[in-house]
Formats: C-alpha cells, sequence, structure tokens
C-alpha cells in the first residue's frame, strides 16, 4: 500500500504511488525505484509497516578484555532509555554476543516505534555509546596482531 516502508530487491523505501503495471518506490537516498508489479509477486519483499511501524534494532559494540561488563551493560541500557526513538516496551536488552579476537561483543537490542528510522537511531546511539564509553573509560578496542619473527 502507498505509504508501506518497504524492502525489494535490497532498495528500501517507502511506496509512493501502486499503479497497474508497477510501483514506484521513494529509496532513502531519494531516488524513485520503478518496480514491476510482477516482480513484487515473484521476489522477496520485506514489508516494515504491514502490521505495525515498531522494528527491532541491533547496534553492536566490542569493548577491551577486562571490561566490568556490567558497568558497560548499564551504560548502554541508560543511554537506549535516553533515546525519544526507543520504546520502553519491550525493553532494550544488552547481549553478549562472544568473546572475539580483540574485544568482547556485545549488542544492544531494542525497539523503535518508526522502522524507517533506523539508520537514524543506531547512528544516534553509536554517537552517544562513544562519548558514554569514554566518559566511563570504557575501551572500545581495535584489532590487534602480534607478528613473530625469527632471524636466521
Amino acid at each position: 500500500r502507498k505509504g508501506d516502508f518497504i524492502d525489494v530487491g535490497g532498495v528500501l523505501g517507502t511506496v509512493v504511488d501502486v499503479g497497474l503495471r508497477a510501483t514506484h518506490v521513494l529509496s532513502r537516498d531519494g531516488v524513485t525505484v520503478i518496480v514491476p508489479n510482477a516482480n513484487l509477486i515473484s521476489s522477496l519483499v520485506i514489508n516494515y509497516t504491514a502490521s505495525t511501524r515498531n522494528r527491532r534494532i541491533w547496534v553492536r559494540v566490542g569493548v577491551a578484555y577486562g571490561t566490568d561488563l556490567d558497568v558497560a551493560s548499564r551504560v548502554l541500557y541508560e543511554l537506549a532509555l535516553a533515546d525519544p526513538d526507543v520504546s520502553r516496551l519491550p525493553a532494550p536488552e544488552i547481549r553478549n554476543e562472544g568473546f572475539g579476537d580483540s574485544s568482547i561483543n556485545l549488542a544492544l537490542v531494542a525497539w523503535i516505534q518508526e522502522a524507517s528510522d533506523d539508520l537514524i537511531v543506531s547512528s544516534r546511539l553509536r554517537f552517544a555509546i562513544d562519548k558514554a564509553f569514554r566518559q566511563n573509560a570504557i575501551e572500545i578496542p581495535f584489532p590487534q596482531r602480534v607478528i613473530h619473527t625469527k632471524v636466521a
């Protein structure tokens, strides 16, 4: 329907017109993509607004080994609650996604009220995470490698 936020063929955008032969989708970059209606029937189409406009987002961040994960989790949770577009119910979650080569991988998982705002809200949260982590002395490590050389 007109106004739906969809993903068709990897193009995310808002349906602006549904014609007899083609549907016009306004992409996030302001480009109108003309999609033949036959493609809508024969390919995968994700409609982010069919039953609800809410969408779950994942903001991933790595923290240095030795970081107090309770403190990092609290900071992430408080940042999520402070964002006006993050829903309170269901509550945001902080997940430990595993131990990487250079970091412990955390994810802030939260629901937002408008599916098409996912990039804006995720970016805003990443800026806030960087600032809050610096204020709380939580290190976001960069990949490191140790190279051993032998002299013959």
